[in-house]
């Protein structure tokens, strides 16, 4: 009986092939959505979508007059919900409410409230542009939409309504 080990075989040859480089892909991949997402904090949905100077206008229609001055240029405007950031208030304005009331008859009259204020609030930011979609924090910005926002001083019961966007660059 012969004892001798495999001495007279060849080494084994690595031989590069379709599934190891699928392998390789994976791992690179992994890696690169590992750094976008985490170590950069952004969003999967957001590769393909650019980054602008965006201001938009929101109105929080029949405030009580105690808050005229509580938004300010300067305030950080959040999410009411989440608490991200959607940007920074440039100006304000505000305007008396108008309100529609039907009298006794049934016909609709317009009055002048003196203690309920709509308050146009023009809030700056850098929005990720998605096709014609503008997105702040990760909400969508649309003219016609509500939002729930909250101000450094106030924070309004309502809903506020997105009147306008515009892009500044």
């Amino acid at each position: 009986m012969n004892n001798q080990k495999n001495v007279n075989k060849k080494p084994l040859k690595f031989n590069f092939n379709v599934i190891d480089m699928l392998i390789v892909l994976i791992i690179v991949a992994a890696l690169f959505f590992v750094i976008y997402c985490v170590v950069l904090g952004n969003n999967i949905s957001d590769l393909g979508a650019k980054d602008a100077d965006v201001e938009y206008s929101v109105i929080i229609s029949k405030a009580d007059i105690r808050f005229k001055d509580s938004v300010a240029p300067g305030d950080k405007v959040t999410d009411a919900q989440t608490g991200k950031f959607l940007g920074t208030v440039r100006k304000t304005d505000y305007s008396f409410s108008v309100e529609t009331i039907i009298d006794a008859e049934g016909n609709e009259k317009l009055y002048t409230s003196t203690d309920k204020i709509d308050i146009t609030v023009t809030i700056s930011c850098t929005a990720k542009i998605k096709g014609t979609e503008y997105y702040a924090g990760g909400i969508l910005l649309e003219t016609g939409n509500y939002i729930d926002i909250h101000f450094t001083n106030y924070a309004p019961t309502d809903r506020s309504y997105i009147s306008g966007i515009a892009v500044t660059d």
